[in-house]
């Protein structure tokens, strides 16, 4: 009797681990997503930057020099 219960605890003890598991990964993979659109977002506004400072400049050369700086 003694082996079935404790069989069974450790099956739940495994179980309560994966489902802690997957909670974590869940949380990790939402706070990811979160900092990858943040990411998206801050290169989005410094090339419309970029864009609103090349329209201002007169030649094609600062346009362009303007394009190269802005961050990959």
């Amino acid at each position: 009797m003694a082996m079935s219960s404790n069989s069974l605890n450790y099956s739940y003890v495994t179980q309560k681990e994966k489902t802690d598991k997957n909670a974590i990964s869940k949380i990790m993979m939402k706070e990811e997503l979160r900092r990858r659109k943040k990411g998206l977002l801050l290169r989005a506004v410094s090339m419309r930057m970029t864009i609103r400072r090349a329209q201002t400049s007169n030649s094609d050369a600062d346009i362009y020099n303007e394009l190269d700086k802005s961050p990959p």
